[in-house]
């Protein structure tokens, strides 16, 4: 992480401060939560699941600033260069990692993930990914996977997919999760790399069928669709997530106690339902869990290459 070395000695002040007795007890005022999301989004819609629950196990008010911006006006510029007083938190989606001041931050912890769904068809002859493989290496090239975007897990899932299972997909890359459903509908893709929430809808509306999941546990809203690991590829996992930081200079004690109240407000009665509504995963957990995911996603995703010729 990066500091200043004023800022290093300030929060070794702090810290000694804190372990001392000497400051009031934390926190003493309200805390900000900025989300790089406009209302009604992912991030924001889960923030304002997470802020009266945090604001019921600290005791003080905690609201959601949503800033939208790039470069110096985005929400990871904002939250940098906010004080190192731990009063205010980035709710950060796993995109973060492209961003070169994600070293500007300590991890507190993972609050939610969203696994992709992989899905085929509804009168599609496939049934479950080893159907998929299978069909892929006898036609190497001809079979043809939907992808969303060409970032995060949801859009390189697919080539991670393809380097694991050794097998050659072609690519079709589309801006939307719902036209990447409709190209496996209309039988211009054979599968499609999808959000959780996306999948459940077409699964539902009987669009599509959902061959496997791809976090590393089966997903709460389709138990009984194995993962990708359990269908015979162990070293495969491609999830999407939000996770909770602070400015890297924030003492230590602070971040404990951030990781401390989230895991506290997680497990309040309706909070891991309501998260779940929006089609995500609720979470929790130590630091060093988010810590090992951003080195994880860095080291997997951000060396994959997205084919030139992707885009329909």
């Amino acid at each position: 992480m990066r500091t200043s070395p004023l800022r290093a000695l300030a929060s070794a002040l702090l810290a000694l401060a804190l372990a001392a007795g000497a400051t009031p007890p934390f926190p003493a005022r309200g805390i900000a939560i900025v989300v790089p999301d406009a209302p009604g989004g992912e991030s924001d819609g889960l923030a304002r699941i997470l802020a009266p629950a945090l604001a019921d196990v600290w005791g003080q008010p905690v609201t959601v600033e949503n800033v939208t911006g790039e470069g110096r006006e985005s929400a990871a510029w904002r939250a940098s260069r906010a004080s190192w007083d731990a009063y205010t938190l980035l709710l950060a989606p796993s995109a973060t990692i492209e961003d070169p001041r994600v070293h500007y931050f300590a991890s507190v912890t993972l609050v939610a993930s969203s696994p992709l769904v992989v899905v085929a068809a509804a009168k599609s002859r496939l049934a479950g990914v080893a159907d998929l493989v299978k069909a892929a290496r006898a036609r190497p090239g001809k079979l043809a996977y939907a992808a969303v975007g060409s970032r995060r897990a949801r859009g390189l899932a697919g080539e991670h997919f393809k380097a694991v299972a050794k097998v050659d997909l072609r690519r079709v890359e589309h801006p939307t999760a719902q036209e990447a459903l409709e190209a496996v509908a209309a039988g211009k893709a054979d599968v499609a790399f999808v959000p959780l929430r996306d999948a459940l809808a077409a699964v539902a509306g009987g669009k599509a069928k959902a061959l496997a999941v791809t976090g590393a546990a089966r997903a709460h809203a389709l138990p009984k669709v194995p993962t990708v690991a359990e269908s015979g590829f162990e070293r495969f996992e491609a999830v999407d997530w939000q996770g909770l930081m602070l400015p890297s200079a924030t003492p230590r004690p602070l971040v404990a106690a951030h990781n401390a109240g989230a895991n506290k407000a997680l497990a309040l009665p309706g909070v891991r339902e309501k998260i779940r509504a929006l089609g995500l995963e609720p979470e929790g957990g130590s630091q060093t869990r988010l810590v090992d995911l951003i080195r994880m996603d860095r080291e997997e995703w951000l060396k994959l290459a997205v084919p030139k010729d992707g885009k329909p």
